[in-house]
């Protein structure tokens, strides 16, 4: 990340105005290339985070998606792709269940933010048979 992070400054607009420059065409200057320099930094920001996140061992970060991904020429390196992620509308947020067999509660809190209490429950099972399959090539 930290490539990418000096890949992503590359890419900052320096002002093309001098020292000898009027205030009013400096602010003109910077206001033309502020956009711009927003958006890279916000970018750097991005890949801050996830090394921060992938430095102390987590694999997931909410609305991206960390992979290992293998180059033509054999190089494997981490590829961090954006998932999409809507926020809740206003009206919708009730007072709301939410059941997962798999869901982590950090990942749930990046959407539902006021999530407060989580109840593990194990559901009764009383007329499942449960068998177990040993053979390697009959995976999960």
């Amino acid at each position: 990340m930290g490539q990418a992070c000096r890949l992503a400054y590359q890419a900052v607009r320096a002002p093309t105005v001098g020292p000898s420059s009027s205030p009013e065409a400096l602010r003109a200057e910077l206001e033309r290339i502020a956009p711009d320099n927003r958006v890279v930094l916000n970018r750097v920001r991005l890949f801050k985070i996830i090394r921060d996140v992938l430095d102390v061992g987590l694999t997931t970060v909410p609305g991206l998606l960390v992979e290992e991904v293998q180059a033509k020429d054999g190089e494997r390196f981490q590829a961090v792709g954006l998932r999409r992620r809507d926020e809740i509308a206003t009206g919708s947020k009730v007072p709301t269940l939410l059941a997962s067999a798999t869901a982590r509660p950090e990942v749930l809190r990046a959407v539902w933010q006021a999530l407060e209490e989580v109840i593990n429950a194990e559901a009764g099972m009383p007329h499942v048979t449960v068998r177990q399959i040993t053979v390697r090539g009959f995976g999960a």
